[in-house]
């Protein structure tokens, strides 16, 4: 428990002071902040709470951490005692630190602070001497003054690599058993895209992320960096199977510490179902096929960078699959959600890629089901009973140019996936159990044969979904199929 005063919040429409304490418990960070003017007491948001009504609350921890958060209070307890008090509690997730000191200048402005001080320190006797020129580091592919210099740093907690390009190298000397001795540790996979490079450092159970922008890049804004290091992290997520929520993020441009956010993240789920593995990554070592994982990594990220409509719809896409499959999820409730998470894929990549070269044959569909309705009417305005029409009516009404088999078809014809026959077993896997909710459920069946066969389709349809994805990401390599 931390004490936390000169607390200022703001509602949108005024302002509270006050002080109390912050915790840790259950994950999340909980404040308790009791109002300096206990006969004043902000008026909650009630109903549901968008990030409009949100309230803006600032503080110092312990003297020394500041901090800024955005929520509203869960409640509020008054004390009618003999000290009046109004306690407003707050639960979040997540807060940020306001950088404060060193940390809020530009790695210029620290130079020209450095080199003020040393002015500033010389002995008086010293007048005539020559002016001190503090030198910046020259730094390998030093920036052009018109880049600018962005890093982002982040710690995934409970995070495994699945491939390794690089090594830490220790050395250890000790006065009595002599040395140096060096010890050798595959723990760093790195690289570099067309203006990043970066690497994923393996460190004990977590993984430490270094993102940094090289000298061409040109930084558009903030909240564009962000984009593009969250892009990267969602390429992290896809290829290893698992949310990328960082328990730390930092991110500096040119040095100045922008955001320091710390996230608390209970268990994050992960899918056993990820499109590579670390025997496939071992494989590839010992040059048993050629695989990098670099070639998808790249891929994911070129396309979640685009932040295109398509590319959000399958980032929020490949959450509900991880969700979904994470363990400890029943697998009735795995399967019947991969289920409905490929027809929306089917549906979003022939409506991207394929419908626009199939207008004219949409047109003619839509032509002649308006022809049929016409027909229909007539013939039920001619009819004793007219209203007995009005059910193929509505039926013809709403049929689609195209069934989810036809879109399954053509999707497949235009990718030229194959083999043919073992994607038409997916989609028969599919038809089976995608919605056995909808119908009587008597006739389950929990022998040891239906087990497996469920478990085959939930892996059929998951590895369906990881190719797909793929082939939007124009990726083409090895992938783990089925599990």
């Amino acid at each position: 428990m931390f004490r936390a005063d000169n607390i200022t919040i703001d509602t949108g429409s005024e302002q509270f002071l006050g002080k109390g304490m912050v915790r840790i418990c259950e994950g999340r960070f909980r404040f308790e902040v009791t109002l300096n003017d206990f006969t004043n007491r902000p008026k909650r948001p009630t109903g549901i709470i968008g990030p409009s009504q949100l309230w803006k609350m600032r503080g110092v921890i312990e003297d020394e951490i500041e901090f800024f958060l955005r929520a509203t209070p869960s409640g509020q307890t008054v004390n009618y005692g003999h000290h009046f008090t109004t306690v407003l509690p707050f639960s979040i997730d997540s807060i940020d630190l306001v950088p404060c000191g060193w940390d809020t200048l530009t790695t210029e402005e620290r130079e020209k602070q450095s080199e003020a001080l040393i002015k500033a320190n010389q002995p008086l006797c010293a007048t005539n001497a020559p002016d001190v020129n503090v030198q910046s580091v020259d730094h390998p592919g030093k920036r052009e003054c018109n880049s600018m210099d962005v890093r982002f740093y982040a710690i995934l907690r409970d995070y495994n690599l699945i491939a390794f390009t690089g090594q830490t190298i220790t050395t250890v000397k000790n006065d009595f058993l002599g040395g140096p001795f060096e010890s050798f540790k595959s723990d760093t996979f790195h690289g570099e895209f067309q203006e990043w490079k970066f690497a994923l450092i393996q460190r004990e159970k977590d993984i430490e992320v270094y993102f940094r922008s090289k000298p061409e890049y040109q930084s558009q804004s903030e909240d564009h960096d962000q984009k593009v290091f969250r892009a990267f992290l969602n390429a992290v997520a896809f290829t290893h199977g698992q949310h990328t929520w960082p328990f730390l993020t930092e991110y500096r441009r040119d040095g100045k510490l922008v955001l320091d956010n710390v996230h608390l993240t209970g268990n994050v789920a992960s899918t056993s179902h990820s499109p590579f593995t670390q025997r496939l990554a071992f494989d590839a070592q010992v040059n048993r096929l050629k695989w990098q994982l670099s070639d998808p990594l790249e891929k994911a990220f070129r396309f979640f960078s685009t932040d295109s409509k398509l590319s959000r719809e399958i980032t929020n896409l490949l959450y509900l699959f991880r969700e979904a499959s994470a363990s400890g999820v029943p697998k009735g409730i795995t399967l019947l959600s991969l289920c409905s998470l490929l027809e929306s894929l089917l549906h979003a990549v022939y409506d991207e890629q394929i419908a626009p070269l199939s207008a004219a044959d949409t047109s003619v569909f839509l032509a002649a089901k308006m022809e049929a309705v016409e027909a229909v009417k007539l013939v039920a305005a001619q009819s004793q009973n007219p209203t007995s029409y009005d059910r193929i009516v509505n039926i013809l009404t709403s049929a689609r140019p195209l069934r989810p088999k036809d879109k399954f078809e053509a999707i497949i014809s235009h990718w030229q996936l194959k083999p043919k026959e073992q994607w038409n077993e997916v989609y028969a896997s599919w038809e089976r159990y995608r919605n056995p909710l909808s119908h009587r459920m008597s006739e389950g069946d929990e022998s040891e044969e239906s087990i497996k066969e469920t478990l085959l389709a939930e892996s059929k349809i998951a590895g369906a979904i990881n190719c797909m994805i793929l082939k939007l990401m124009n990726y083409s390599g090895i992938v783990r199929l089925s599990t």
